[in-house]
């Protein structure tokens, strides 16, 4: 009989040398449906401030214990941070390690090809 193999993908968001790794297995993402009240995917397909992030990274932590003020602290205190490209970038290249999709080529801006 063949082994199984889980197909949870851990992502890891690194910036400006603070580290933390995400995984969206089952009872984490119950944590954060209860948490939220919303869906634990539809909130991950929904996290546009520096709040739901903090919200979703503290819910979906693994290997590590941070409180909800230490993440905020961490990776979304400077505000100007959020705004950056090389942040963005990150933040998609994390969590499509964990979903296990290209979201950082998904949010490339699409190339003028028309012209005026």
């Amino acid at each position: 009989m063949a082994q199984n193999k889980s197909r949870l993908g851990t992502g890891v968001f690194l910036w400006e040398g603070n580290e933390i790794k995400l995984q969206a297995s089952l009872d984490r993402l119950k944590s954060l449906t209860e948490a939220t009240g919303e869906d634990g995917l539809d909130y991950m397909g929904s996290v546009d401030s520096p709040l739901r992030l903090t919200t979703l990274f503290y819910h979906l932590q693994i290997g590590s214990a941070y409180s909800e003020e230490d993440i905020y602290s961490f990776f979304f205190g400077n505000f100007g941070d959020f705004a950056k490209p090389e942040f963005q970038e990150a933040l998609m290249t994390c969590l499509g390690h964990m979903t296990g999709q290209d979201l950082a080529e998904a949010i490339k801006p699409a190339t003028a090809t028309q012209k005026k």
